[in-house]
Formats: structure tokens, C-alpha cells, sequence
């Protein structure tokens, strides 16, 4: 229920009661529905596949799919990720202004005005391609690539992440992880009735 930081010894929710939390706000049925999704995206790329949704403190992890048991790329159920990891930057660019702003604000407080501008030149490229990309957001070597959930009113419901090392995660809409992560996201929101993906 409680997951406690060894460095700092601050405790934070745990991966049930994150499970727990995303079945009381209605996000249990993404997480059943989008499960097989992961693990196939898992099998077609050797890559951790991840499933975040929107929570009232931002972005969390909430459904994990890795072949590498052993291997810990530093994302667990539960984990809040910032606006310049790729699944951050698909909320940034897709959540719903209202729900958005208040988390927005505190993370643009922690990045240069350079990074506002590079992330806000993203935000416009996502909107085109509905795929975002983030070389080493969180820790050295590792990068990830998102693509949008939507449901039929092309509201955001979730967002479809693959991570791993860095030279084996696409940084371009052209590589061929790219396209099956767009193609598998494209199918998960098609099980929510959005037909508009290019």
C-alpha cells in the first residue's frame, strides 16, 4: 500500500493503492482493456511498455508490461513522470486545460526559458503526428517514446509509452517502433470510439 524511499525515508502511495485509486476514478477499464495492448507493444519491441494516466498531482504510471524482470528502468506503478518525459509531454500537449494548468505551472518552474521554448516547438509537432519522444528525461541512457489515448470526444484518457535504453528507443516518427506503438495506440482508442488518428 506504501512504498518508502530509502534515501529520504518519505513515503508515497503504493502500487495498490494507486490499482485501488484508478478504480475509483474510472481508469480501471482503460488498464483491463489496454493490458494486452502492453504486453504485445512488450513482445514487438523488447521494450518496457507503460501505460500512464491523468491523476489530480499529473501524469502516473499506471500498468506495466517488461519481458526483463530483473532489469529496473526506474519506473514503477505508481511513479508521477515530468513534463519532459515523452508520456508528460502527450498530457502537456493533449489534457484538457483545466485539469492541466496547476500542474503545467509547477513544472514549467524547473526548466529554462530555452527549455519552454524547445518543449512548446514539441507540443506543436505532437499535435501533428500524435507521437512524442524523450532522450534521457529521467535517467542517464534511458529514453522513451508516447503516443495519445483517446476516447470518443478525442478527451485524453491515457497515454501508451515504451522505454528502454537509449539506443534501442525511437527518437523518429520513421522508425519501425514508432510505427507499432502509434499502430497499437491507434487500436486501444478505437476501443473508446476515436476514429481520427492519421
Amino acid at each position: 500500500l506504501l512504498y518508502r524511499d530509502k534515501k529520504n525515508g518519505t513515503y508515497s502511495l503504493g502500487p495498490k493503492m494507486i490499482a485501488y485509486g484508478m478504480a475509483a476514478i474510472g481508469q480501471q477499464d482503460l488498464i483491463t482493456k489496454a493490458t494486452p495492448y502492453l504486453q504485445e507493444l512488450n513482445q514487438a519491441t523488447n521494450l518496457t511498455a507503460l501505460l500512464a494516466v491523468w491523476t489530480n498531482d499529473g501524469p502516473v504510471i499506471a500498468s506495466i508490461s517488461s519481458a526483463n524482470i530483473g532489469l529496473n528502468i526506474g519506473a514503477q506503478i505508481g511513479t508521477r513522470l515530468p513534463i519532459l518525459s515523452s508520456s508528460g509531454k502527450v498530457f502537456s500537449t493533449f489534457q484538457t486545460p483545466l485539469s492541466l494548468s496547476e500542474w503545467k505551472d509547477h513544472e514549467l518552474k524547473s526548466l529554462s526559458p530555452k527549455q519552454i521554448e524547445n518543449l512548446q516547438k514539441e507540443e506543436n509537432k505532437i499535435r501533428k503526428t500524435y507521437i512524442s519522444f524523450a532522450k534521457e528525461p529521467l535517467v542517464s541512457y534511458v529514453s522513451s517514446a508516447s503516443a495519445p489515448l483517446f476516447n470518443y470526444n478525442k478527451e485524453l484518457v491515457g497515454c501508451l509509452t515504451i522505454v528502454g535504453f537509449s539506443e534501442n528507443v525511437p527518437q523518429r516518427l520513421e522508425d519501425e517502433h514508432s510505427k507499432t506503438l502509434l499502430k497499437l495506440a491507434k487500436e486501444i482508442s478505437g476501443l473508446f470510439g476515436f476514429k481520427e488518428f492519421v
